[in-house]
């Protein structure tokens, strides 16, 4: 893979470095209490799941999109549509569709602030922007529209290009993470009741 850009937004990250710093004080006050160190780590573990681990990786040569649970690879050349109903929808020429978790779309009264203004220069048909065509889920001050600015932009160059190799279409499946957020809310909840 060529070009790499990581789309992962940083609220995520903030979010899960506070509720790091608050597992952290409760570790610290009572750090021999077991049942502390099981909510602790289960905290953590969720809100890195849920909030961090999922990211778009961005190439030359196609996108992978990386959820809480599984990772997709898809070439540019297998891409069909790009969408942002609810979040960063890709759905690919056999209608496959897959929905990133790091790029949702924005709230319905995001629509009503939407500008012409706001789409120069990202891909965007100046005649759909006139229109209304667009969707509030494609304007640039969202993460959904961030992430299919960035898509598109990879997609034309791709296409215009002619002569790059698109990556090859992989899914899999990643259930340790599930598996450590799992094991220790049961602990949590086992030593919590004991």
């Amino acid at each position: 893979m060529t070009n790499v850009q990581v789309f992962r937004p940083w609220s995520g990250i903030a979010l899960t470095a506070i509720v790091g710093l608050i597992a952290l004080s409760i570790l610290i006050s009572d750090w021999q209490n077991l049942t502390a160190w099981a909510w602790s780590t289960f905290m953590v573990s969720l809100t890195w799941l849920g909030l961090v681990r999922p990211k778009l990786v961005v190439a030359d040569e196609g996108v992978i999109v990386v959820n809480p649970v599984s990772r997709v690879q898809i070439g540019w050349h297998d891409i069909e549509e790009l969408d942002t109903k609810y979040s960063l929808t890709i759905v690919t020429k056999d209608r496959r569709r897959f929905v990133s978790w790091a790029a949702p779309a924005p709230g319905r009264h995001h629509a009503r602030t939407v500008r012409g203004a706001e789409f120069k220069g990202v891909g965007v048909a100046a005649d759909n922007v006139k229109d209304g065509l667009i969707k509030a889920g494609e304007s640039p001050r969202s993460l959904s529209g961030q992430a299919i600015a960035i898509c598109r932009l990879r997609m034309i160059a791709f296409t215009r290009a002619g002569n790059i190799q698109g990556l090859a279409f992989s899914k899999r499946y990643d259930l340790v993470n599930l598996l450590v957020v799992v094991a220790s809310f049961a602990a949590a909840l086992l030593l919590s009741n004991g």
